[in-house]
């Protein structure tokens, strides 16, 4: 049975998503480090490789999704990283949603000619060993800086 985003509650369709998304950056792009709920911006799903640091917020609809780009860590992203590693925007930003959102956040983010990329994430409970058949990247997100994190400047002790 094919099921749609309004066949589930938007907080469950939400983890689904988190959780197809936290496999197929640790599973299927092999991101060592994959998180929840993390960063300064309590990002959806944090993932980073040691050399990049990858954002993903996943939106349900497109109410959700409006109301994301008001949020102040978007004018936040657009500022170069200081040099004391304390101002640490990732290096990518994607939003994943559901099939039948694609079109129009595909349609809004060309048009507004933004560096951010998208993910649409298949419907239905995710599966072991299914890892990357449910992700499909439709928009590769620009970088939005190339400066790669290091532990010291992600330790607020010692000095970059």
């Amino acid at each position: 049975m094919l099921h749609t985003s309004s066949d589930i509650s938007p907080t469950l369709l939400t983890r689904q998503i988190k959780t197809k998304l936290l496999m197929y950056f640790r599973f299927t792009r092999g991101f060592p480090y994959t998180a929840t709920e993390a960063g300064t911006w309590n990002a959806d799903v944090l993932a980073s490789n040691g050399k990049e640091v990858v954002e993903t917020e996943v939106k349900v609809s497109w109410n959700d999704f409006a109301r994301d780009a008001k949020k102040p860590k978007h004018q936040f992203y657009r500022l170069p990283p200081d040099a004391s590693g304390r101002r640490f925007p990732p290096n990518r930003f994607f939003y994943a949603v559901p099939p039948e959102l694609t079109p129009r956040i595909l349609e809004h983010l060309e048009s507004a000619k933004s560096p951010y990329g998208l993910i649409e994430v298949q419907h239905g409970a995710p599966k072991l060993f299914d890892t990357g058949k449910f992700c499909e990247v439709r928009r590769q997100a620009r970088k939005i800086h190339a400066t790669p994190r290091t532990r010291a400047a992600s330790t607020p002790y010692c000095p970059a």
